[in-house]
């Protein structure tokens, strides 16, 4: 499972700003999420796997922007039992006799939509203090 988080002592103050701020941030979030669950599918449809069922890809999912305290989490993960071997790398197999090598296509969406990520959240936050 993949997720992304927003946090920050920071919070306590945003509660104090009259508006949708929390409105926006889930929203915010859950553009994130599809932004995310794309890019991924875009690694897994070729830059990554040398072999492609499709399987994988199907099994990405985007769970609903959840309240944590000290802030929100935005979840998607995989149903499929291999994505985290491929993600991370490691033995599997009987006797876990074979080796896969990593071939991270969860971290490369994460860090390839980073500056996307914050300005989208930015973007949000923005348009409700400049409301206020």
């Amino acid at each position: 499972m993949s997720e992304v988080r927003w946090t920050g002592d920071g919070f306590d103050r945003l509660k104090t700003i009259p508006g949708h701020t929390d409105f926006a941030i889930r929203r915010s979030l859950e553009v994130v999420g599809r932004m995310l669950q794309r890019s991924i599918n875009i690694n897994l449809s070729g830059r990554v796997l040398n072999r492609r069922s499709g399987d994988l890809i199907r099994s990405w999912q985007n769970r609903k922007v959840a309240t944590i305290p000290g802030g929100w989490r935005a979840s998607i993960w995989s149903s499929n039992p291999y994505s985290r071997i491929h993600e991370l790398g490691g033995k599997t197999g009987r006797n876990h006799a074979t080796t896969i090598p990593a071939r991270p296509y969860v971290w490369t969406a994460l860090e390839r939509n980073k500056a996307r990520i914050l300005k989208e959240v930015g973007d949000s936050l923005h348009q409700v203090v400049r409301k206020t």
